[in-house]
């Protein structure tokens, strides 16, 4: 029997009735951590219990020099958190 076809897909909220309904595809959801700044803690509380979730960040610089954002950290921290992330 042929291996089962499974794909990774980065979260869109209008993606979300369609990831609601578990379709088979779907192994993995990729999150963008900026997405979820200014909330939506239950909708990652609800995503992490059908798919594992990876959390990508854009703006958080790690290969810059000098610190980091502390509150983009923390922001990040949250996010990351709240996903139950994988990663």
């Amino acid at each position: 029997m042929p291996a089962r076809l499974s794909l990774g897909v980065g979260y869109r909220q209008p993606l979300g009735d369609w990831l609601a309904t578990t379709p088979p595809e779907v192994g993995c959801l990729e999150i963008t951590a900026e997405h979820f700044f200014d909330g939506g803690e239950r909708t990652l509380r609800s995503l992490s219990k059908m798919y594992p979730l990876f959390v990508h960040g854009l703006g958080l610089s790690l290969g810059t020099p000098g610190r980091l954002h502390q509150p983009t950290l923390k922001q990040f921290v949250r996010v990351a958190q709240a996903a139950n992330a994988e990663w």
